[in-house]
């Protein structure tokens, strides 16, 4: 349903085949959802909701938790990525001190920064099973591949927030910010099966009248999806950890549109 993730697929596909290839080594970082000052597509979505008065609309539960990753973060992935495609494999006693501090940092639920307590992404979903790649078992077996090269990396922020919690932070600012109470509207909820068929007959419609459809059902599929991520793999492999939080990143983010995108209520 949707090209651009398609073609993104097809991409990580090349860049990892060509790993090893006269001499040539390849990584493949999956960074979730990025955003950050200077962004020219999260908020100007999240503006245009606002100001065609739709912000009270709700697909889904919102019971659905969502990675985002800073842009910062995501750079220093990158740099982490790129400064360790030549390294040997970590060695038996720092991938333990490795692990020993993923684990004491999840083993209890996080409190995240924007009001939610959730169980962070590498201890829910990391049981430490005996298929785990990671897991003490593989380790000894030499099972989990230890080198960067040819390898694959979920890159977030590691505070997986319901869905609508982001968009509605930016709502919350921009009512402040003009004296609008929109937020404080009835919220409709509609289903995801009510969502899907109503972005059913809109991609039609627009088909037939030759317009560009922004209600489609792949964004009811992903409004209402799960889609949050293990950074277990690098974190142990990469060294990554997330340097900035989600309630600094978004403060970051609206401080900046507010400069640069609005000048006149600065």
């Amino acid at each position: 349903m949707d090209v651009y993730n398609e073609t993104k697929t097809k991409a990580e596909e090349l860049v990892l085949k060509a790993n090893g290839q006269k001499g040539l080594l390849t990584v493949a970082l999956r960074p979730a959802g990025i955003f950050g000052p200077g962004d020219r597509a999260l908020v100007s979505a999240y503006r245009e909701v606002y100001e065609t008065n739709r912000c009270h609309f709700q697909v889904g539960d919102n019971q659905n938790l969502f990675d985002f990753t800073y842009v910062t973060n995501v750079a220093q992935a990158h740099l982490l990525a790129a400064d360790k495609l030549n390294d040997e494999p970590p060695s038996e006693d720092e991938l333990k001190r490795r692990r020993e501090y993923i684990e004491s940092t999840t083993l209890s639920p996080l409190p995240t920064t924007m009001g939610h307590n959730v169980t962070s992404t590498t201890k829910s979903i990391d049981t430490r099973s005996s298929d785990d790649q990671f897991s003490q078992r593989a380790l000894e077996q030499g099972d989990a591949p230890l080198t960067i090269a040819g390898q694959v990396f979920f890159i977030s922020n590691g505070e997986p927030l319901p869905f609508w919690d982001i968009p509605r932070f930016f709502w919350s600012r921009l009512d402040q910010l003009t004296g609008q109470k929109k937020l404080e509207r009835r919220r409709i909820v509609l289903s995801r099966s009510v969502g899907m068929v109503l972005a059913w007959f809109s991609e039609w419609w627009c088909w037939l009248v030759g317009k560009e459809p922004t209600f489609t059902r792949f964004r009811i599929s992903f409004s209402c999806v799960n889609r949050w991520h293990n950074i277990d793999k690098a974190r142990l492999l990469l060294g990554y950890e997330p340097t900035v939080g989600m309630k600094e990143g978004l403060q970051r983010m609206w401080d900046w549109y507010v400069a640069e995108q609005n000048p006149a209520s600065t």
